[in-house]
């Protein structure tokens, strides 16, 4: 029994919390969208859309979205204004409206006069066509102006037709607004001076058409509203526009983007789409906290859009187009149509002679490489026996050098040695044979520095390379007639120690070379850091050779040879520049921003 008593207790929480959580879920927010035309038009269709998209991007449920329609248009009589109040005012009685949206200048106005009534203290988001400034004083309200599209239509048409002496504008509404007339001229006063202006306001459509039926020639026809009908009934503006365009002997520019398609070239549009998302989010911030006097009245932007088919048959070319310009209803010519295709076959097809040339060009290089192949396998052989042979040689040297060197002081202090043990009681005799000893001892001493020192300079291990370079300079300097001079950046423990003997070797040989073959009087050392580079140089004034400067050897003389093989272990670019009687110059360029043997 205790167990059912706190199964029952559970349950009876769980029914509290869940209750809680559905009585503490948010309230959507409801949005009200008067239209003044209905979704026959389209212009409405499209405003809707933009309007509907920018809705869903918000959480679903967290907007209530309700759409009326006044058809004022349809319906002018006062009496229906009347129904239409009482329809609303009886259908949201009891339901609380957070932002109305209104569509149009006859829309807002009924907003205006009713809003106290119907939906006190709600919050006003509008589209007009006319200038704002009549509605600057209502409460609670910001909006979007569809701005002045046609004056920079006109300036637009006049750019593509220059030679245009005429224009006829043709503007209007179905209840005489006088507004539209005086912002009609006033947008277009500045172009008097350049064309004619005649204007046709408010006249109705069939006395239109009748008058652009026979316009003079150089005459461009510019449609900004239509509303007004034949007999004075009202018109869709773009039926009226496409019965204009139909019967007009000239050019016609229009204002919207829902008349592009029914006749007219093109202009500066309105994009009905992008006003409605525009409004939707101004709607939105408001039902989100911000204050409708914080969100500026905008105007709408526009854009070049045209008719290609007008384009066409006016003769106007696309290449004369705004940049950015809309072109719709492009008949693709088959170059247009298949370009991509046609070029993928060009291209196959000029990759498969280009594959035959280049398989020819091949076969012409490949015996080429085969016969430079062959010569280079003769040097790398000429190269190697010289290599083995220089190696036998320098161990015969050093051979030598111990043996008649080394060999004969160690025999020397041996004798010296044995003539002191036999006669240990003559201390005169004693001391001049130990003194001997001495002296042989620290010729044999400076022998074996010297041997070790061809072998491995030891200056280079405990000082450095600055300091082995100089000394060597030094050195050959004492020992010859020469006149060397070096100038050596510091650049100790810049380079790893295989890097640094690579360079004190090349230096080695090359004044080797200078010694033995140049014949010259002043011989210069440098090394020095340019950039991201390390330049070793030596050169001579002496007799110089005949010498490509390919930098790579001429396969004769070991000494270059030993020198270039050297650079290309250090992955250094070798250069060698000689001629008879010009001297030599000998550079290597070592690079210091790559990891050169660990450094």
């Amino acid at each position: 029994m205790k167990r059912i008593g706190l199964v029952l207790i559970l349950l009876s929480l769980a029914s509290l919390i869940a209750r809680a959580q559905s009585n503490s879920s948010p309230t959507p927010k409801r949005v009200l969208v008067l239209h003044h035309y209905g979704r026959e038009v389209p212009a409405i269709v499209l405003i809707d859309q933009g309007f509907e998209n920018a809705i869903k991007s918000v959480p679903p449920g967290s907007i209530e979205f309700y759409r009326e329609t006044l058809e004022n248009y349809r319906f002018p009589d006062a009496s229906h204004v009347q129904l239409m109040r009482t329809y609303l005012k009886e259908k949201y009685a009891d339901r609380r409206i957070d932002v109305i949206v209104a569509f149009a200048d006859t829309t807002l106005e009924f907003v205006t006069h009713y809003r106290d009534e119907l939906f006190p203290g709600v919050p006003v988001v509008y589209l007009v066509s006319k200038h704002p400034e009549p509605v600057l004083s209502l409460p609670l309200s910001t909006g979007v102006w569809e701005g002045p599209t046609i004056k920079e239509t006109i300036e637009l048409a006049l750019k593509l037709q220059p030679e245009t002496q005429q224009v006829f504008v043709i503007s209007g509404s179905l209840n005489d607004n006088q507004m539209v007339e005086v912002e009609t001229r006033d947008q277009l006063k500045e172009f008097e001076s350049r064309v004619r202006l005649n204007y046709l306001i408010d006249r109705p459509l069939d006395e239109v058409i009748a008058r652009v039926k026979n316009l003079p020639e150089h005459s461009i026809v510019l449609c900004q509203r239509l509303t007004r009908g034949v007999g004075g009934r009202s018109v869709v503006a773009r039926d009226g526009v496409s019965l204009i365009a139909q019967a007009a002997n000239a050019p016609v520019y229009g204002t919207f983007d829902t008349w592009i398609g029914v006749g007219i070239v093109g202009g500066q549009v309105v994009s009905h789409e992008e006003i409605g998302n525009h409004i939707a989010q101004m709607a939105l911030r408001i039902v989100q906290g911000t204050k409708p006097a914080d969100i500026p009245i905008e105007t709408s932007s526009t854009v070049p859009m045209f008719d290609w088919r007008q384009l066409r048959r006016w003769g106007i070319s696309e290449n004369s187009l705004p940049a950015g310009s809309i072109v719709l209803f492009k008949q693709w010519s088959f170059w247009e149509l298949y370009r991509w295709r046609i070029v993928i076959a060009l291209s196959v097809l000029t990759m498969q002679s280009m594959l035959i040339a280049i398989l020819l060009v091949q076969r012409s290089k490949r015996a080429r490489a085969e016969s430079s192949r062959q010569i280079s396998e003769r040097n790398l052989q000429r190269l190697t026996g010289q290599l083995i042979h220089v190696q036998d040689e320098e161990r015969r040297r050093v051979a030598a050098e111990l043996h008649d060197g080394i060999g004969q002081t160690l025999s020397i202090i041996n004798n010296r040695a044995t003539i002191c043990l036999n006669n240990l009681r003559d201390e005169d005799g004693l001391k001049e044979q130990l003194a001997e000893i001495s002296e042989v001892t620290f010729a044999g001493l400076d022998e074996v520095r010297e041997i070790a020192h061809n072998l491995r300079p030891y200056e280079l291990d405990r000082l450095g390379l600055v300091h082995a370079v100089e000394s060597m300079v030094e050195k050959v300097s004492d020992s010859t007639s020469i006149q060397i001079s070096s100038d050596v950046d510091d650049i100790d423990g810049q380079l790893s120690r295989d890097a640094e003997t690579g360079i004190y070797r090349i230096l080695q040989e090359g004044l080797n070379n200078v010694l033995k073959h140049a014949n010259a009087s002043e011989a210069r050392v440098s090394i020095k850091r340019e950039g991201k580079e390390l330049l070793v140089a030596l050169s001579d004034n002496g007799r110089g050779f005949n010498r490509h400067p390919a930098g790579n050897g001429d396969g004769k003389g070991f000494g270059l040879a030993g020198i270039t093989e050297r650079a290309r272990m250090l992955q250094a670019k070798c250069t060698i520049e000689s001629a008879l009687g010009r001297g030599t110059n000998l550079s290597v360029r070592i690079p210091m921003d790559q990891d050169v043997d660990g450094k």
